[in-house]
């Protein structure tokens, strides 16, 4: 519930900026949890997320980058 109501992980670690919590800050007790419910209920994927980088390191996988025009 914290995760869609503040934008933070469990560990304090800020999710990715497109996570939209601020649409979801003021939702219902009873809203999060079917929000919840309904996620867990999907079906698993078999693909293996990248692992976490500092910020001195090369993230390993595309990740878009903001390029200033000329």
């Amino acid at each position: 519930m914290t995760a869609l109501r503040t934008g933070a992980r469990p560990d304090g670690r800020e999710l990715a900026p497109a996570m939209p919590w601020r649409s979801y800050a003021t939702l219902t007790d009873q809203d999060v949890q079917a929000i919840v419910v309904y996620l867990k209920s999907l079906p698993a994927v078999d693909h293996a997320a990248p692992p976490l980088t500092g910020a001195s390191e090369k993230a390993p996988a595309p990740y878009m980058t903001v390029a200033m025009p000329n």
